[in-house]
Parts: structure tokens; sequence; C-alpha cells
């Protein structure tokens, strides 16, 4: 496979009326970017309003060097226009590609195009299926990208939890104003917390993060979530790291009156949004709401350094009771805000005999897994 393949045309079948790409577009798919064409790719991400990090050109490989990335950028008159992290899985004879909050362009008609070249560059490639969560866009510019793709793709939507939701506290609110929109019991909880003596911190040593480390490893194998590749604890040490390097994000903990470690968060700068990214608190310590006190710190740094919106990023509006997405759902809405609703995720097969391979496999795993 070449690094680098430039200039993927669309079929003719897949133009656009009244909309053709212009001869003075190009579309490169490269592998393995050069350090010039990253430091391009870095900029355009930062001149977005509110990119997720998932479109970082070099966050994912970072984070989670055990994916294999393809990075999309499309070009007008050698101007960067269009940009997508692509994630590629390969199981034997069937592949499957996800972009997820993405491709980042300046419109809809821009994304159905850029849409249009991806799609045509994984079905020449013969890979099952193609899925595509876009970024977030207002609900109007929404409404005209699902039309412009339904019309001229083969795509399908689904009714169900894939679709993203996220709630977003505005934080050009006073700090009353946002407290006042909390739930009862958060707000007891948030002041539960500072009589009990747990104070957050911005600043803690490296062994302090190493008890964090600890407690989250311990709260995700509690509940069976999936561990990256390099273990939980290399995976927050090198998100720690890519905070540093890149001032991207920062870790607050919450420790106790003998500065001893409970929990802690990661939060994630997008544009003009901080992002709630990860967290755990101490199992043995479910009486004391550290969580609480932990995002309501964030909100607060959030809003002094003046950005606009604090995301919890992500409520399942599909959860049963039953389910422990469930009460992270009435965790976060406890603390206000609005809904925020992205467009509808994007499925498009490529390819329907690998892609029937690819759901009896899915099966398959699922089945096992819950054995």
């Amino acid at each position: 496979m070449n690094n680098t393949e430039n200039n993927i045309r669309l079929p003719q079948e897949l133009h656009w009326d009244g909309m053709d790409p212009s001869p003075a577009m190009s579309y490169q798919f490269t592998y393995c970017p050069s350090p010039e064409t990253e430091s391009a790719l870095v900029r355009f991400y930062y001149e977005q309003q509110q990119p997720a990090i998932e479109q970082h050109p070099n966050w994912v490989a970072s984070i989670y060097p055990e994916k294999k990335l393809c990075y999309f950028t499309s070009f007008l008159e050698n101007r960067i226009f269009c940009t997508a992290v692509i994630e590629e899985y390969s199981g034997g004879f069937v592949s499957t590609a996800n972009i997820s909050f993405g491709p980042l362009t300046s419109d809809p008609k821009t994304t159905a195009i850029c849409i249009g070249e991806i799609y045509a560059y994984y079905r020449k490639k013969r890979f099952a299926l193609l899925t595509i969560q876009p970024e977030y866009i207002p609900q109007e510019s929404a409404e005209i990208l699902e039309n412009l793709i339904k019309n001229k793709l083969p795509v399908q939507y689904l009714n169900d939890s894939n679709n993203w939701t996220s709630i977003s506290i505005d934080l050009s609110r006073s700090e009353d104003e946002v407290m006042k929109a909390m739930s009862k019991g958060h707000k007891s909880d948030i002041k539960k917390a500072a009589k009990s003596g747990l104070n957050v911190l911005s600043n803690f040593t490296s062994e302090q993060f190493e008890q964090f480390t600890s407690i989250f490893t311990k709260m995700h194998r509690e509940r069976k979530l999936a561990e990256p590749a390099n273990g939980f604890e290399s995976f927050l040490k090198d998100v720690k790291k890519k905070f540093e390097s890149s001032g991207s994000g920062k870790f607050l903990l919450v420790a106790n009156a003998d500065q001893k470690i409970l929990g802690g968060i990661a939060l994630i700068y997008q544009g003009s949004v901080v992002r709630y990214f990860k967290g755990a608190a101490d199992p043995e310590v479910r009486n004391l709401p550290v969580l609480h006190l932990a995002i309501w710190e964030g909100i607060r740094s959030s809003a002094a350094k003046g950005f606009k919106q604090f995301d919890l990023w992500g409520y399942n509006h599909f959860a049963k009771e039953s389910e422990q997405v469930f009460f992270i759902n009435r965790f976060k809405k406890g603390f206000g805000g609005d809904f925020i609703y992205y467009p509808k995720k994007m499925y498009f097969i490529l390819n329907p005999f690998r892609y029937r391979i690819f759901q009896t496999a899915q099966k398959m795993y699922r089945f096992i897994k819950s054995r």
C-alpha cells in the first residue's frame, strides 16, 4: 500500500448537482504524513471553532498507538479546506473504517463532497463498512447535510444510542446561575464535599498522580470497561504527557485533608469548549461526592479562563434503568446544562458480501463475550 494517494476522484455518478468539485480541488489519503503536512493539519485543526480531539492530527496516534489511521485532506488551490482522521480496522478478510466527529469543514456542502470522496476511496479498496459521526453543526446545517448525503449516497441512519448527544453548560452565566440550574442533590453533594475537607488539586506530585491511576484502573476493571492495549495506567500517563506538551487539557485531582488522592478527572480543551474526558473515584469512598466536586471545580476554572461551554460529553437517551449508563446519565444531567444533538451517524455498506461476514463475526464476538 502506498503511504500517500493523491487526487482520488469521485465516480461520475456521485457528482453533486450544482456543486461539482472544482478542477482546482485535490484530495489526499495518507498513512504517514510528513512533518510539514502534520503541521499544516494541526494549524487547520486549531482554526476550527470547537473541533473534537478525535480529529486532532496526532492525538489518536499518541494516545492509542495500536490504531491504524488514515489522514484525509482536501485542498483548493493548495489551501486545506477539509480534513478527517479515519480509523481503519482489519480482521482478516474484512476491513471497516470509521470517522469520529468529522470531517472538519466550514459548511455542510463541503462536508458532503468530502464524504463522497471518502466513500469512493473505501469502496474502491473493498472495505465492508464506513461509519461517520459528523462533527457538531447547527440543526439547520445538519438537515442540509443529511439531505445532500441521502440524495446522492446509499447511506443508512439508525435511531439508536450511536447518534451522539451531549450535555453542555453555558459558561457565560454567573457562577450562581450555573449552581441554581443544578439538581438539589448535586448542590447538596458539592457542599458536603467541602465540609468533608475535600479539595481539588490542579498541581500535584507524581506520587499523587500514581494514586489516581491506580484508582482509575481499579474502578474501570470493576465495571469491566474496555481497557486500552497498553493498559489503563500507561494510557493515563500518555494523556498527561500530551496535555503537558500541547496544552490541550489538564487533570484535576481530589484529595482529602491528608492529601491522599480519592479520585479526579481529565478535561480536554476543544476550541472554546472544555470537554469532560475521563474520571474516576475510589470505590472505597462511595459515600463521598468526589466527582461532584471535581466537575464543579472544572466548571468554575473553565469559566474563569474564558471558555464558553463545559461539555459533559455523552448522554444515552436509550439507556434502561438496569444499565450503568442510566446512572451516568442522571449524574451528568444533575449539573444542569442543555442537550446538544449532533448530526445523525451515517452507515455506508460498501461491500454487501463482506459486510455480512462482518455482521456474523460481531454476533459471534458478542456471544462469546456474554458467556
